[in-house]
């Protein structure tokens, strides 16, 4: 049974919460940012405020406090907005150790620096204490309230650490939330970064309908 930390319930955050809490295999803790939210949660076993409709499985347990959500877990899944990783990260940084394995669910890049997820969160958590961080990018073709409803949908997990991904993707994958391994993490990320772009750049292409 893995400990399983999701920092971020947005509606992406929290569809991963009822996705991995559909498994009954885990203790998951989702942290909220807002203390109202975390508390409507707990009360009421859903997330009115971003993903509405669907129940957050009994498993899945609400938190604001950030080294409580982080306390005894072996994955770390990162689920918050671009803006936000690194100064997050560097609240976390003294709550992980050097076997925790970190998902980057983020799609985007860091405004200044222009940084990846996974080399922002590198960049903050590595240091003699931990070494080299393992991380692992998480994306791919989906939409949160699909997969929380448990409709069929397939994402990749990549990373040059294929035991990192092979082990995400034994314990994320469910009946119909599937997971592909891939060793290409620049190409995941940037995939995810850019769709919006090129597909807005497209349509604009198109002309006036």
């Amino acid at each position: 049974m893995s400990e399983i930390a999701i920092i971020g319930a947005g509606a992406w955050g929290t569809a991963l919460s009822i996705v991995l809490g559909r498994k009954d295999s885990h203790r998951i803790r989702l942290w909220v940012h807002e203390k109202d939210v975390c508390d409507a949660i707990a009360e009421n076993r859903e997330n009115e405020k971003f993903l509405p409709g669907l129940r957050i499985p009994d498993c899945v347990v609400p938190c604001h406090d950030l080294a409580k959500a982080l306390a005894g877990a072996n994955i770390v899944v990162s689920v918050v907005p671009s803006q936000h990783c690194r100064h997050l990260f560097e609240q976390m940084r003294s709550h992980l150790h050097p076997e925790t394995i970190i998902v980057s669910a983020t799609k985007g890049l860091e405004e200044i620096s222009l940084l990846r997820m996974t080399e922002v969160i590198g960049q903050v958590v590595m240091g003699p204490d931990i070494g080299m961080p393992r991380i692992g990018a998480l994306s791919g073709p989906s939409f949160a309230l699909e997969a929380a409803r448990g409709d069929p949908t397939a994402i990749t997990i990549a990373s040059q650490d294929e035991e990192l991904a092979r082990f995400v993707q034994q314990e994320f994958s469910h009946a119909s939330f599937r997971l592909y391994t891939n060793q290409d993490p620049v190409g995941v990320e940037l995939g995810g970064a850019l769709k919006n772009t090129v597909a807005i750049a497209a349509g604009g292409s198109l002309g006036p309908i």
